[in-house]
């Protein structure tokens, strides 16, 4: 019998994958595009801040209210969509006495506005206006509440980098009637429903984050 010659096995060949850039040369291209971009993203967001500010002041109100004008406080914060336009959101209080009776009270308001800013410079006019709510607590009478809508007008100056000083005038307008009730709590005459408006004037500091 004859030998037979065994045949070298063959093995089989596996497709290369296409080479990738080295690992290092990879980060560093990503690293070279962050750092181009790094500049346009802080220009983009250095003009959309996050603020938040103290206020305080004083309000008047209508003279049927029978309700003395007092001095008001609260805080508003927002952000800055650009150097020109803003949202925020402002709480303010006062605690105001009745005139004839001496009975406290407590307003309170909360808006969404928007802001306008008319120049862009160091010193600031703007508008505002928007939407929101009162709610009047009294001591002496049923408690009442609802919606409004506000508009003003202020200045605010651009002290240092991230801090404005403003002052501001608005006026909160309301919808109410005016219901007189007996002793015992029964209905005795209804007024007709008018537009009322809750006026003040306030200041503040406004920090940027």
């Amino acid at each position: 019998m004859k030998a037979v010659p065994r045949h070298p096995r063959q093995r089989a060949r596996v497709p290369q994958r296409p080479r990738l850039f080295p690992s290092g040369l990879s980060c560093g291209l990503l690293g070279a595009g962050l750092w181009l971009l790094a500049p346009c993203a802080v220009l983009a967001l250095s003009d959309r801040e996050f603020t938040i500010a103290p206020t305080a002041g004083a309000a008047w109100f209508e003279q049927k209210l029978d309700l003395e004008s007092e001095a008001s406080f609260g805080f508003r914060f927002g952000r800055e969509a650009d150097r020109r336009f803003s949202v925020l959101m402002d709480y303010a209080q006062v605690d105001p006495a009745r005139k004839t009776t001496g009975k406290s009270a407590r307003v309170s308001s909360l808006r969404a506005l928007g802001q306008c800013r008319l120049l862009t410079g160091s010193v600031r006019p703007y508008l505002m206006g928007g939407f929101g709510g009162v709610l009047f607590n009294f001591n002496d009478a049923n408690d009442t509440a609802g919606g409004t809508a506000s508009a003003g007008a202020g200045v605010e100056y651009a002290a240092w980098k991230r801090t404005k000083i403003f002052a501001e005038y608005s006026a909160v307008f309301y919808r109410m009637r005016s219901v007189t009730y007996s002793s015992t709590g029964s209905v005795l005459s209804t007024g007709e429903r008018t537009t009322d408006a809750l006026q003040s004037i306030a200041a503040g500091v406004s920090v940027g984050f």
